[in-house]
């Protein structure tokens, strides 16, 4: 769904794409359709707009938006992998999230407190962190390794 909260790309299993709206949509997507409301809802009512005040860069419009490639809950967490190789955890204890970014090679820490702070993946290696990022980091490790045998069994893209 784009910023305007009525445009829609939907990119269906063989990759193909289409566009359409939220008010003008095939039957044939009217419970996805149906769940996308609802999931934009509760976001827009209950979870924290990271980087909400983050300013545009020239160029931004023309980035092609990453799309959620595959999910999956576990009992602590629900897990969203997208386009791009981005990886997020969302804890459901403490509300806490964990967002990899293997393009910029970095990790971001939501806490409890809706603080958050972005570290380079080599620092940490090199510096260490808090045992409470990183007893989340042994976590998405495995997470990262759940998801990397789920694509190499399915042989998915």
């Amino acid at each position: 769904m784009y910023t305007d909260g009525d445009s829609l790309q939907y990119i269906d299993k063989t990759a193909a794409e289409s566009y359409m709206s939220v008010r003008s949509f095939p039957a044939t997507l009217n419970k996805k359709i149906t769940l996308l409301k609802y999931f934009r809802n509760y976001m827009s009512e209950h979870l924290l707009k990271a980087g909400a005040n983050v300013a545009r860069r020239e160029g931004d419009e023309l980035a092609r938006l990453p799309y959620l490639s595959l999910w999956f809950r576990t009992k602590s967490a629900i897990v969203l992998h997208l386009s791009n190789g981005t990886v997020q955890i969302n804890f459901f204890q403490d509300h806490t999230k964990l967002i990899l970014c293997p393009l910029m090679g970095a990790v971001t820490y939501i806490d409890e407190k809706r603080d958050f702070r972005t570290y380079k993946l080599s620092l940490l290696e090199e510096f260490g962190c808090c045992r409470e990022l990183a007893s989340r980091l042994r976590y998405a490790k495995l997470m990262v390794e759940k998801l990397l045998d789920s694509k190499s069994s399915s042989g998915a893209h």
